[in-house]
């Protein structure tokens, strides 16, 4: 604990909004392995990582997005899965974009508030990169309910479901 702490905080001063680019790769790379062991760490340095996103360097965006993927969690899904799909938009490499479209929703999959977010999200990834999404992911299921309002509810298929994340005893 003390050590991950002693760390971010060196991490931290990798990633200053003047440090040269390789520090601020240093600092992503750090700040993943950390954020792997003690994840609460790395929304402490949120407004770096953003900072690292609106960099020049297409390997530190790429680095940050990754990062940003391991971030997430129940409290900031909706922000952070909103800016990959952002990102997703603006990428015009295939390989990255294919990428950058199995881990977006990865993310969703994991932590989606509700079935119709999830949706709504599917939706918008797949208006942009719709030839990168697996088929087993689009086996998203409707069905006729006598809900009010259109007669119509979404739900995903049991194996679509958004799943617990498993819970951590760190020691």
């Amino acid at each position: 604990t003390r050590c991950s702490k002693k760390s971010a905080a060196f991490i931290n001063r990798l990633l200053l909004p003047n440090a040269p680019l390789n520090s601020k790769y240093i600092g992503i790379k750090g700040l993943a392995a950390i954020v792997k062991v003690r994840p609460q760490l790395g929304t402490r340095y949120r407004v770096a990582v953003v900072d690292c996103l609106e960099h020049a360097d297409p390997t530190l965006r790429q680095q940050t997005l990754a990062l940003l993927c391991r971030m997430a969690d129940a409290s900031n899904v909706e922000a952070i899965v909103r800016t990959l799909v952002e990102a997703l938009a603006a990428e015009t490499d295939a390989f990255k974009q294919r990428e950058l479209c199995h881990d977006t929703i990865g993310v969703a999959e994991r932590l989606a508030p509700s079935n119709e977010w999830y949706l709504r999200t599917l939706t918008d990834v797949l208006g942009i990169c719709g030839e990168h999404v697996r088929p087993t992911v689009v086996q998203v299921r409707l069905s006729l309910s006598p809900s009010p309002g259109l007669g119509l509810s979404l739900s995903l298929s049991p194996s679509l479901k958004p799943k617990p994340e498993p819970k951590l005893h760190l020691v």
